[in-house]
């Protein structure tokens, strides 16, 4: 007896089996776990590190948007879920018992960081924490009270320079214009350290030199020394500067 049977075209066929596949697709939010390791595979205590915390962040600058925020305790499994599926920079920051930041894996490029989370999928990323370097702030007053300008005392920029405690190594040298605007109702100018150069372990001597419009220097340079003060946190120095040049705050 014959059998009939059903040809179906190969194209038929590929279009069948390609329609099927997709109807069975999950959709929905992802999941991010981090794994992360303090310096060379230091315990929690050994770094003094209390708690871990994750961002998923997208854009730069003032277009930067922070848009899936994870804190948990040091040691605690790091995991962030229902996110939307797209491509984040992903920002792994651990803190002291003073919440100050003192290790992260910003040192690594910006593309290294970049995570990319799909459709109902669980994605696991390991990250190395480093030290943070610390961060320099300054600010100055103008004129007797802090009430003149930079034009007032004839003043059109600062020389800034960081050493390494000691004062015979030089870390960083930038200038800052005397019209900028502080941040902050601290009024504080950060000193931009793209390169992780302030190491809060060795950073104890700052120099300022005011500078007229000419570039020459007004006066003697400000000289702060100080104790390192460890890995990610601040220095803020204060300079009172007249038409005869500038000196620290008291």
């Amino acid at each position: 007896m014959r059998t009939n049977r059903l040809i179906i075209p190969c194209a038929l066929s590929l279009l069948l089996l390609t329609t099927a596949s997709s109807g069975c697709a999950e959709t929905g939010p992802g999941t991010l776990e981090v794994e992360y390791t303090l310096g060379n595979n230091k315990a929690c205590s050994d770094l003094g590190v209390s708690t871990v915390e994750a961002l998923l962040v997208r854009g730069s600058g003032d277009e930067r948007e922070v848009l899936y925020d994870r804190r948990t305790a040091c040691g605690g499994a790091l995991i962030i879920d229902d996110i939307e599926p797209q491509a984040y920079e992903l920002e792994v920051y651990a803190y002291d018992s003073a919440n100050v930041a003192i290790l992260d894996n910003l040192s690594e490029a910006t593309s290294a960081r970049r995570v990319e989370i799909f459709d109902a999928s669980d994605a696991v990323r390991d990250v190395d924490l480093t030290e943070r370097p610390a961060e320099l702030r300054v600010r100055w007053r103008l004129g007797e009270g802090g009430f003149s300008s930079c034009e007032g005392v004839g003043i059109d920029s600062f020389e800034i320079k960081a050493f390494r405690e000691g004062g015979s190594g030089l870390i960083l040298e930038t200038t800052l214009d005397c019209e900028l605007d502080g941040e902050g109702s601290g009024n504080w100018r950060v000193i931009d350290d793209p390169e992780r150069e302030l190491i809060g372990s060795t950073f104890g001597e700052v120099g300022i030199q005011a500078l007229d419009a000419s570039g020459t220097e007004i006066g003697a340079s400000a000289a702060f020394i100080f104790d390192p003060v460890g890995a990610g946190y601040p220095v803020e120095l204060t300079i009172e500067c007249d038409e005869n040049g500038c000196v620290p705050a008291e």
